[in-house]
């Protein structure tokens, strides 16, 4: 038989990367919101398929949003691709 001891303590997790809290549609508009880590740069793009190769289009391309000290932003997309389905993601940007 071998030799146990416990150990109690604390883990931090920090999420590195950005992702999209929530969607609304409003009058064809749709409006993002947005968390990732306070103070990061992040581009928004979207997609209609998930269907390989995988072809996303970015909506931010020259100005990225940047999170707020909690960490949360927001995209207004006034012009919205006209498809069945829009897929959204958010990539931290190297800025």
């Amino acid at each position: 038989s071998g030799n146990y001891s416990n150990a109690t303590g604390s883990v931090t997790i920090t999420v590195f990367g950005g992702y999209v809290q929530a969607i609304t549609l409003t009058n064809g508009t749709v409006e993002i919101r947005c968390t990732g880590s306070p103070g990061a740069h992040y581009h928004v793009e979207w997609t209609t398929s998930m269907t390989e190769p995988v072809v996303w289009t970015r909506l931010t391309v020259d100005n990225p949003l940047l999170a707020g000290p909690d960490g949360l932003s927001e995209f207004i997309d006034e012009n919205p691709p006209q498809a069945a389905a829009i897929i959204y993601r958010l990539v931290q940007s190297d800025e």
